[in-house]
């Protein structure tokens, strides 16, 4: 009994102990509620020490949540924090470039860097990090990005806490130096855009927006003025790519959420590139 216990006979694949048909259609025959309650028990000890890599569709996701810590190593400023985050995604070589585009807009949104379109750290914040997380296909086992992440494809990508979130204990100076900067920034944008040219005439000047989709992957070329804002890329991104009104769509670039009330331009889009559009549902 102990030696029939301890061999599964496969009805599909060869005996690999050379047994006779009827010795099998005896086996199969003789100890059907055992065969069926050793197929429905998983062995948990074997599987506890030697887990193996899980298939792809029962990847673990779970809800994206705020990794907190406390910075021992040394201490963060605001701007450190900002420059050493951009060399890391800067810098990422392995993995594709369109989930580190994705992860990096997530913690964007999550550090609540641009308070004009969130105002800090939110719930709305958190759910549209999410958001754009679900619609790149990239699971979190444990809900927390200082654990690393999964693509659709079971690549690993892993990240730094420093690069998730800032620290409990981060050195606070004049926030109003790096908001001068960028504002500073902007304006020469601004001015540089339309040297040499009539305004008038430069911003009814059409170009094309290369546009990626997260839900397809497919580029759309949309057309638009100059001028126009995102609100106006995304409308017509909208009907271009038959999207629903229950979708919402998030444009980003070189991983940073844009704010939908100007033009790419302002915000440092250069001719040619490529913009992200992360789209989900608004529930």
């Amino acid at each position: 009994m102990g030696c029939y216990h301890s061999k599964t006979v496969d009805p599909i694949s060869p005996d690999p102990g050379g047994a006779s048909d009827s010795h099998i259609r005896d086996t199969n025959t003789s100890l059907p509620s055992e065969l069926d309650n050793f197929e429905e028990e998983p062995d948990v000890s074997s599987s506890r020490l030697y887990p193996g890599p899980r298939p792809l569709a029962i990847h673990i996701n779970k809800p994206l949540a705020r990794h907190k810590w406390t910075s021992t190593e040394r201490r963060w400023t605001k701007e450190q924090l900002r420059r050493e985050r951009i060399d890391f995604f800067d810098t990422r070589v392995s993995g594709r470039q369109e989930i580190w585009q994705a992860i990096r807009a997530a913690i964007d949104v999550m550090q609540g860097w641009d308070h004009e379109i969130l105002g800090g750290w939110t719930v709305e914040g958190l759910a549209t990090a999410q958001s754009i997380l679900f619609a790149a296909e990239i699971s979190l086992p444990t809900g927390d990005l200082a654990n690393g992440v999964y693509d659709s494809f079971g690549n690993y990508y892993q990240l730094p806490q420093w690069v998730v979130s800032d620290p409990d204990n981060m050195i606070v100076k004049n926030e109003g130096d790096h908001q001068a900067e960028e504002t500073t920034s902007e304006a020469g944008t601004h001015h540089s855009g339309g040297q040499g040219q009539d305004p008038t005439i430069r911003s009814h000047e059409k170009i094309i927006i290369r546009t990626r989709l997260s839900v397809t992957g497919r580029d759309l070329d949309i057309e638009i003025d100059r001028s126009e804002s995102l609100r106006d890329l995304i409308r017509k991104l909208g009907r271009q790519a038959s999207l629903s009104p229950d979708h919402e769509v998030r444009i980003a670039y070189m991983g940073k959420l844009l704010k939908d009330t100007k033009s790419l331009e302002a915000q440092g889009w250069q001719q040619n590139h490529v913009v992200n559009a992360f789209v989900f549902d608004r529930s």
